[in-house]
């Protein structure tokens, strides 16, 4: 979203791989850590809040196309749980595109939503 000439010619190259990795590596360890020791999880969350209240609904469904898939069972149901209920219906079509079956069932199950339209457990 924020590409630079150099961001984009790393991502052309060979050195993407490596310099991501790096870069992640920055945030989880040292940015992280800094964020930890001067905010609680209340004001660390509500700062997520207002950043992702800032995303358009375009630029959300691109963003989410990539996270989705990435994110483990609970995170998932998390994220999708968190969301106002309009986007909730959207975010889990285009969640069924980009999951397999099993990942599917378990976010399904963690969201208190058949897998199969219709499907009633007995």
């Amino acid at each position: 979203m924020f590409a630079t000439q150099a961001t984009t010619a790393a991502y052309r190259g060979r050195r993407c791989p490596t310099e991501h990795r790096e870069h992640l590596d920055m945030e989880e360890t040292r940015h992280n850590q800094a964020l930890w020791a001067a905010y609680s999880d209340a004001e660390l969350q509500a700062m997520e809040g207002r950043i992702l209240a800032g995303v358009g609904p375009q630029e959300m469904s691109l963003w989410l196309r990539w996270l989705i898939p990435a994110l483990n069972p609970t995170e998932r149901a998390q994220l999708i749980a968190g969301m106002p209920p309009a986007a909730q219906a959207p975010v889990l079509d285009t969640s069924r595109a980009l999951l397999d079956d099993v990942a599917w069932a378990k976010l399904c199950r963690a969201l208190d939503h058949a897998p199969v339209p219709g499907l009633v457990e007995v």
